[in-house]
């Protein structure tokens, strides 16, 4: 059964499977008005994919984690290799990617997209799309509390 991380602030716990911040809010592979949810291959990959989306530094707000544990039945799309040409991990993302990924969870093909991680591009995120069937599959452990090390940026310069 694959296993899945999603780091999510404490005031957002709530809500973090409801897909509502990918509405308001854009991301690599979706367009705003998309509801999905990313969630990593790994904790630490989750820890690295929150520090660089907020600005590289340690968050200064309480964060919690929730294990994601997908079927092994369950059907997970792939992202095809012609769209991770050169540029794909670029910031801003290719409109590419965003047309992928919102079209993905338009055509309800699966639950699961799995998606290469543009920070760690050998390790992989997945999307999740709330409206599909299969998603009600997917299980999800309560929020844990969860504290980055401090020792993360130390030395970095």
């Amino acid at each position: 059964m694959p296993v899945a991380w999603r780091l999510t602030s404490l005031r957002r716990a709530a809500s973090a499977f409801s897909g509502d911040g990918s509405v308001a809010h854009p991301g690599r592979w979706h367009h705003p008005g998309t509801r999905c949810i990313y969630v990593s291959s790994s904790l630490s990959l989750a820890q690295l994919e929150v520090m660089v989306h907020s600005g590289g530094g340690r968050p200064a707000i309480q964060f919690v984690a929730f294990r994601v544990l997908i079927p092994d039945d369950l059907a997970i799309a792939d992202v095809p290799a012609v769209l991770l040409s050169e540029g794909w991990r670029t910031f801003p993302a290719p409109t590419s990617l965003a047309d992928f990924g919102s079209n993905w969870v338009l055509s309800g093909a699966t639950a699961v997209l799995r998606i290469p991680s543009a920070v760690s591009p050998r390790e992989s995120n997945f999307l999740l799309n709330p409206s599909h069937s299969d998603f009600a599959r997917i299980v999800f452990s309560g929020p844990e509390n969860f504290e980055f090390d401090d020792r993360l940026l130390v030395g970095i310069s």
